[in-house]
């Protein structure tokens, strides 16, 4: 199941960021389609800190993940670094040039 109240991410960047991590939870990799967990499309840099709106700053993280972030970005919140950004070495989002 996907959760619908990340409203200011516009729909296809949300289906972007869950088709790019597998529909799966990048925190602790549980999957909306076997798991049956919510996933949710967050930040990674929170609004809070200037985080943008942009794929590379998005992340699939299931309700229970999220909520224990709440709206602190990821290493403010003494999060584990995301599956895709330990991989992909990306641990600090640029903002895109307008």
């Amino acid at each position: 199941m996907i959760s619908a109240t990340t409203s200011r991410i516009p729909r296809v960047l949300r289906f972007q960021v869950l088709t790019r991590d597998g529909f799966r939870c990048q925190y602790c990799g549980r999957s909306a389609a076997l798991d049956g967990v919510v996933l949710q499309v967050d930040h990674i840099v929170s609004v809070n800190d200037d985080g943008p709106t942009i794929e590379t700053n998005l992340i699939s993280a299931c309700e229970d993940c999220n909520r224990g972030k709440q709206k602190r970005s990821v290493l403010k919140a003494n999060r584990q670094v995301p599956m895709f950004m330990a991989i992909s070495g990306k641990v600090h989002p640029q903002k895109e040039k307008k």
